[in-house]
This record gives C-alpha cells, structure tokens and sequence, in this order.
C-alpha cells in the first residue's frame, strides 16, 4: 500500500509499520517529483545567475555612466569656476572702462570749455572800444568835440574831433585826456593820418582832426 503519511512541502512518502511501499509507485512518484523540482531548481538558479549577471552589466555601465557623469560634472564646474573668473574680469574691465570713458569724457568737456574760451577770445580779439569821450579843455572854445576809440589787443588809439577857439591862442594846450579804461604808453607813440585844418566859421578859428 502507499505511505500513510507526505512531507509537508513535496508531498514525498512517509511510511509507518504497517505500510507496505512499491517501487512503481511510491518510489517512483517521489523521484519523480525530486527530479522535476531539482530541475525547477537549477533552471531557477541558472535564472538567477543570468539575471545577476545582466544586474552585474547593467552595473557596471551605470557606474561608467556615473563616472562620465562625474567627469562632466567635474569639468562643468572647473567651467563654471573659469566663467566666474571670467565675469569678474570682465567686471574689472568694464569698471575700468567705465572710469576711462569718464574721464575722457571729463577731458572732453574740459576741453570744449577751452576752445570756448579761446574761440570768445578770438572773436573779442582786435574788437575796438566804444565811443570814448577824450575832452579836456584848458582854453575857453566855443565849441568842442574829441571823442576816441581803444583796441586794447593791438594797444591803438583813434582819436577824432573838431573844436573852435573864442580866441587866438598861442602856446601849448592841452586839448583832451586819456580815460584811465586806457593804460599810459611805456614810451612816446607816433600820431599817423593826423590832419589839422584852420579856417573861418563867423569869426572863429576852426580845427579839425
């Protein structure tokens, strides 16, 4: 008769005194079930073996790619630390450049101002004075004009006028003065284009200049 007892997991037999096992049977049967489960077995660890090994492949490329990774990494911040070098250089230099454009800049309108300055002085260069009153009398006329105009750049005085005496004079007179806008000459100054003319005007004696 067949095993009156199994194991628990494969069902294999388990006799007891009274059992009488067969080889075609019970025998067989078990060795059967061994055989297929240690087949299931080594299929199942081959499985396995093949799986670690794609595990182990797969591994190792993920660590390759970690490593490339890390390497990029790497470079992207040494970049990263050259880049920031780089920025504050060009920091520095647009400071700087900012500071020579000020500059210039500071230079430039310093120097417009001078060549305002030099372009009003050479516009007012060789300008002559207003009308200048030159009178000063010390005989009695009946009457009197000398009037005169100074270029101060080219030190010249124009002096024009008419005057008659009451009359006849003799002597030296003085017929006029400088206005103190004029400064006095270092030195004696020649008259050019001096005319004197003497008429009669009802009885008086005339002189031009």
């Amino acid at each position: 008769m067949s095993s009156t007892n199994k194991t628990t997991n494969y069902k294999l037999s388990q006799y007891v005194g009274t059992d009488k096992p067969t080889y075609l049977g019970d025998y067989n049967g078990d060795m059967l079930k061994i055989d297929t489960q240690m087949k299931a077995n080594a299929d199942a660890a081959t499985n396995a073996e093949e799986s670690a090994g794609e595990a182990v492949t797969k591994a190792e490329q993920a660590q390759t790619k970690i490593n490339s990774i890390d390497t990029r990494v790497t470079s992207a911040e040494t970049n990263i630390t050259q880049l920031q070098t780089t920025v504050q250089s060009q920091g520095e230099n647009i400071t700087q450049i900012s500071n020579t454009a000020n500059n210039a800049q500071t230079s430039a309108t310093a120097a417009n101002n001078k060549a305002n300055s030099v372009e009003q002085e050479l516009n007012n260069f060789g300008k002559w004075s207003g009308q200048l009153n030159l009178e000063a009398f010390d005989v009695a006329t009946k009457r009197a004009v000398l009037k005169g105009n100074y270029n101060n750049d080219l030190n010249l005085l124009s002096i024009y006028g008419t005057w008659a005496y009451t009359a006849a004079q003799t002597g030296s007179h003085k017929l006029g003065a400088l206005p103190s806008s004029i400064p006095a000459p270092k030195e004696n100054r020649t008259i050019y284009a001096a005319c004197t003319v003497v008429g009669n005007d009802t009885g008086l004696s005339l002189i031009h200049i």
